[in-house]
């Protein structure tokens, strides 16, 4: 298992669950090298992993890599390599040496090929779709793409029966409406784009409204938990809650009734699951033309910050249905059935038979809070609004939950 960021092992567990109970298979991991691979030591320790070296990695031959992200897997010397995608749908382009001088990331040559070599005998892609990105993109892959659907919405999908259960979890009142913003990472996410915006979202809803930040792990990888909650202050003082790193968005996106966020993975599974969404519109300009969060973003609304949220919140329950039509119908063309295609198409490249029993995504766990009275975040004590913002968000201690 190549892994290079706390989100990259986080969609390799479902494939590690099904391989490391054959006593046929030795499953090993590596930290692949990333700028964004802080965390991923710890989380491998605390899962208690056998972990090789990158080095040692390097000189190994192991009859299957896995992993889900392309950057450097051409160094680790295998019989078959399989890749499968970090986030939903293959939604982000890049500026690259193309004809249309932009590339869909994770399907373009410069990923994929090595010297003149394509570097994965699989390439999970989770729609038909996006079969004719990588055929126009990097034409020597398209052989070896799966159709294996999408194990992060299967996962969704198992866990809608629990929505009361997370939402009591996150003490989410009767009545009461949960609000999820959502942040990928960069200058052109809503984090990105600075705390004062988020501290206003949450003094413009009335009190009957809760409203919980769920960022990307790329961001607490890059900046530490320390900075990124010192920033948030205001807003956490202002009654906001941020979801716990180490805790499952997916259980708090179950428990959601609207989501705004920025164009990434979070706001189109929320999207396919029913949950009305609206989008911000800074990063559109990184969104492939061609994929589906291009589609959802011409549904619309767009938040415009300057106007009053709940009637835009109400702009998107309008078109709730048609955002979750177009959603439901592009992230995935094989719902419910892709842990059982990743396990096939697994052992056909380790030339083994494939067990007799076929596995099923799992309902995911609780959601979880971060604790800001926590001693180690202590620098957030004493203000005196935190107290109303406690008896608001009645959720500022840490509520459990696991990755």
């Amino acid at each position: 298992m190549a892994v290079h960021t706390i989100t990259s092992l986080a969609r390799l567990l479902t494939i590690v669950t099904f391989l490391e109970r054959d006593e046929r298979i030795e499953v090993l991991f590596t930290r692949v090298p990333d700028e964004l691979g802080a965390g991923v030591d710890e989380a491998l320790a605390q899962m208690g992993a056998k972990v090789v070296p990158w080095e040692e990695a390097t000189r190994l031959s192991a009859d299957l890599v896995v992993a889900a992200a392309l950057h450097r897997i051409e160094d680790l010397p295998a019989r078959r390599r399989m890749a499968v995608g970090h986030g939903a749908a293959f939604i982000k382009q890049y500026p690259a040496a193309t004809r249309r001088g932009f590339a869909t990331y994770g399907l373009e040559e410069g990923s994929l090929v090595h010297e003149g070599e394509v570097v994965v005998d699989a390439l999970v892609l989770s729609h038909t779709d996006q079969l004719a990105r990588l055929q126009q993109q990097c034409p020597q892959a398209a052989p070896n793409a799966v159709e294996g659907g999408d194990p992060a919405y299967d996962v969704l999908l198992a866990s809608a029966s629990q929505r009361e259960v997370f939402r009591r979890d996150l003490r989410v009142r009767s009545g009461q409406t949960l609000v999820v913003l959502s942040s990928t990472w960069g200058p052109h996410s809503l984090f990105g784009g600075g705390c004062a915006p988020l501290r206003r979202i949450v003094e413009d809803l009335p009190a009957d409204h809760r409203v919980v930040l769920t960022l990307h792990p790329a961001i607490w990888a890059h900046h530490g938990e320390r900075a990124v909650l010192s920033w948030l202050h205001d807003a956490l003082a202002a009654g906001m809650d941020v979801e716990d790193p180490r805790s499952e968005w997916a259980g708090l996106l179950i428990a959601a009734d609207v989501v705004l966020g920025d164009p990434g993975s979070i706001a189109l599974y929320a999207a396919a699951i029913g949950k009305p969404v609206l989008l911000t519109s800074d990063g559109q300009h990184r969104v492939d033309p061609e994929s589906v969060m291009s589609e959802l973003a011409g549904i619309g609304p767009l938040w415009r910050p300057d106007l009053p949220l709940g009637p835009q919140f109400d702009a998107a329950r309008d078109v709730q249905r048609e955002q979750e039509a177009v959603a439901r119908q592009r992230v995935s063309s094989v719902p419910g059935k892709s842990v059982a295609i990743l396990q096939q198409t697994a052992y056909q490249l380790l030339e083994l038979p494939e067990p007799t029993s076929t596995p099923k995504p799992e309902p995911c766990g609780p959601p979880g809070l971060v604790d800001v009275f926590d001693p180690r975040n202590r620098f957030l004590h004493g203000s005196p609004r935190q107290c109303t913002a406690g008896a608001r968000g009645a959720g500022l201690r840490k509520l459990g939950g696991r990755r």
